[in-house]
């Protein structure tokens, strides 16, 4: 059974491309979508074993998002993404709660980030 990624991405070029990737992989299936922090409020957990996250979404940070994610479902893994550099964000990103950071563009990182996070040690 695939393991099932929620995707939050306020760009929907970018959100097309990041569910077509991890919907090719026979392990992994996209559950839901959501452009905005409301949006994905209201459809989470949606049967989702990690979120992928945008950083930046509009008028609201994915920040703010990921803290209220940690409250409301604290072992609902999320990745951060981004296209600002590491050196900047990511930091920021797993103090609030971020099980990983992977910039924007690579999809080889992105689907290493999901597999780490989704395989146990």
């Amino acid at each position: 059974m695939p393991h099932h990624v929620f995707i939050v991405e306020d760009h929907p070029f970018m959100r097309d491309i990041q569910a077509r990737l991890i919907d090719l992989q026979p392990d992994l299936a996209v559950c839901g979508t959501a452009a905005t922090v409301d949006e994905a409020l209201a459809a989470l957990p949606a049967g989702a074993d990690l979120v992928l996250l945008d950083l930046s979404l509009g008028k609201r940070s994915g920040l703010d998002l990921l803290a209220t994610i940690r409250r409301r479902w604290p072992d609902l893994p999320c990745i951060v993404l981004s296209g600002q550099p590491a050196l900047e964000y990511e930091a920021a990103a797993r103090a609030a709660g971020a099980a990983g950071y992977v910039e924007k563009g690579n999809a080889a990182s992105l689907l290493n980030a999901i597999h780490a996070v989704l395989t146990p040690s």
